[in-house]
């Protein structure tokens, strides 16, 4: 199975309809699939507030709180000033989690 069936089948099983996420996977490879969906809502280049980003996520699923702070830890996102800026880092294969 390539990455985009992979990412596809991922998608199907833990987003409804509308597509919002339905259910927090366990394994580590879907999550970070989870994570790449929602960050494609994001522009490249742009800061965002703390506001904006929970805005953007909660479309997506009430825990704002962890996806916003999984973006920061895989470095798809960085925060600047305490949390007053977010804005997208860097390309897909540097997105790897803190070890």
């Amino acid at each position: 199975m390539n990455e985009d069936a992979y990412d596809k089948k991922v998608l199907e099983t833990y987003c409804d309809s509308d597509g919002r996420i339905k259910q927090i996977p366990t394994k580590q490879k879907k999550f970070e699939v989870l994570l790449r969906y929602v960050l494609k809502k994001f522009e490249v280049g742009v800061h965002y507030s703390e506001k904006q980003v929970n805005e953007i996520l909660s479309n997506f699923n009430e825990d704002t709180a962890l996806f916003r702070r999984s973006l920061i830890e895989y470095k798809m996102m960085a925060r600047e000033g305490g949390g007053g800026s977010y804005q997208v880092v860097g390309r897909s294969e540097d997105w790897v989690p803190w070890s």
